[in-house]
Parts: structure tokens; C-alpha cells; sequence
């Protein structure tokens, strides 16, 4: 794994709430910015350090950025939000598998807005499953 994403990883483990969170925002853009085709690319280059908007994740290195994402669910409750509303952000045949596992081995740690949070995710994999087919 890339080390930019390791220390970012490991920072979502931090004591200091606002750093975690800073953690979980910039991997969160990392996969916005590989999921989908966004015009909005100036608002990067003000949002993530240069280190991390430069960053180009394959989709094996996405896989493991959910993969690791998907480990932190039961850390802490804030953990299990972020690392849930971040996974979510993947491109939805990779976040899919992953988030349906929360749903089955891990659902005791989840309150209603991580539900929320897994079924729109996977949702965003049916939708463009279905779309996948009618096309």
C-alpha cells in the first residue's frame, strides 16, 4: 500500500478527533476523485495536500483502501461512521462486497446513520448494476 495512504490510515487512529477526521475527509476525496468524473477539480487543489491530490489509486489499491477502511468498523462509534461514510465514496463494485459484510458480521456496531450510511452505498451498487444491464 501506498505510504501517503498508510499514514493517512494510521492517522484515522489518532486521539486528536480533529486529525482523525482530517484523515478520513482526505482519503474520502481520494476516492471521490477516482469514482467519479467530477468538474468540481479546482475545490481539490484547496482541500487535499498536494501529495495526496497527485495520488493515482488502481483499483487493486482501492480495494485496499476498503479493505483497511472496512477494519475500523467497531474501533469506536466515530470510527465506524467515518470509516463507513468513506468506503461508501468507492467506486460501488468495489465497496460493495465490503459494506455487505459490515451488514452481516458486523451490524452490532452499527447505529442508525452507519445503517443508513451501508444501504446507500449499497444501493449505489444496485442502482449502477442495474444500469449496467439496461444499457
Amino acid at each position: 500500500m501506498n505510504d501517503t495512504i498508510r499514514r493517512l490510515i494510521n492517522t484515522t487512529y489518532s486521539s486528536d478527533v480533529d486529525e482523525s477526521e482530517e484523515a478520513f475527509l482526505q482519503l474520502g476525496l481520494l476516492l471521490e476523485i477516482h469514482t467519479f468524473n467530477s468538474r468540481y477539480q479546482s475545490q481539490y487543489d484547496t482541500l487535499l495536500p498536494s501529495e495526496v491530490r497527485r495520488m493515482v489509486l488502481d483499483e487493486s489499491e482501492q480495494v485496499l483502501l476498503v479493505t483497511e477502511l472496512s477494519k475500523l468498523v467497531g474501533v469506536s462509534a466515530s470510527m465506524t461512521n467515518n470509516a463507513i461514510q468513506t468506503m461508501r465514496i468507492a467506486k460501488p463494485s468495489i465497496a460493495f462486497i465490503p459494506l455487505l459484510t459490515i451488514i452481516r458480521d458486523k451490524s452490532f456496531y452499527l447505529d442508525l446513520h452507519s445503517t443508513r450510511q451501508v444501504l446507500i452505498g449499497l444501493e449505489r451498487y444496485i442502482r449502477d448494476a442495474i444500469k449496467h444491464l439496461t444499457n
